[in-house]
């Protein structure tokens, strides 16, 4: 299975790529080799310039838990994503398709050490092949997905979603009655629209953004496409309410 589809809180249905298992594990690779780097630095640093009996105590305590706090810090604090991840173009997501919360993220991570056993991550890469949804233990037990998104923004696409101001907010009005769950929804939609089909397109035009569009009275412009006045609701929502 490539591609799952799931039905947001808003009642829409969304598309998610799933992940693949070797770019996982490249990320994964990236990931141990930074957390294992890190650990060791502040290990040094702590018996360098602490108390002998307290910077041996913090050594300890790095070198034992410092893989599963980057990624409980990484994942639960940067929307789902690691260095690893972010360099392959992962992201961890609830298997509803919200984003991950700092709760599934700590659960995930915690349960890695039952990835090594039998042997190293064998357990892990046999649950992610026979998972319907590509999860290991960790995912499956924290209710979560790690799947394939592009960070960066294409080339032909004016308005990136996290900075500046829209050329269209003018045309948004000043949004006072938008609410949270709608900003997501059309953030999602926004971030997704250039790969989905053309159908699915269509659908979250006419399902989400006409019914918004209508409720807070922001007027099609003439050639312009729906989905750059999305883009400056979200643009605008989002600098407004400190979420960029």
């Amino acid at each position: 299975m490539n591609e799952i589809n799931v039905l947001v809180p808003e009642k829409v249905i969304v598309s998610y790529r799933l992940a693949r298992n070797g770019v996982r594990v490249i990320a994964l690779l990236i990931d141990t080799f930074l957390s294992v780097l890190a650990s060791f630095v502040i290990s040094i640093l702590a018996t360098m310039a602490l108390p002998q009996a307290v910077g041996s105590a913090i050594a300890m305590l790095t070198i034992t838990f410092g893989y599963f706090v980057y990624f409980i810090l990484l994942e639960g604090f940067w929307n789902g994503v690691t260095v690893g991840k972010y360099m392959m173009g992962l992201r961890v997501r609830m298997a509803d398709g919200t984003p991950v919360t700092f709760a599934a993220a700590m659960y995930r991570n915690l349960l890695r050490f039952a990835d090594f056993f039998p042997a190293m991550y064998l357990t892990g890469a046999a649950t992610i092949y026979f998972s319907d949804m590509s999860q290991r233990l960790g995912d499956m037990a924290a209710g979560t997905i790690v799947v394939s998104e592009k960070f960066a923004k294409p080339a032909d696409q004016t308005a990136p979603h996290n900075y500046g101001i829209h050329a269209f907010e003018a045309n948004v009005g000043d949004l006072r009655t938008m609410t949270r769950s709608e900003y997501v929804l059309l953030k999602h939609i926004a971030d997704r629209f250039p790969d989905m089909p053309e159908v699915s397109r269509q659908k979250a035009l006419d399902t989400v953004w006409q019914p918004f569009a209508k409720n807070h009275r922001i007027a099609p412009v003439e050639n312009v496409h729906p989905l750059y006045l999305m883009e400056a609701v979200v643009m605008k929502y989002g600098r407004l309410r400190g979420l960029l």
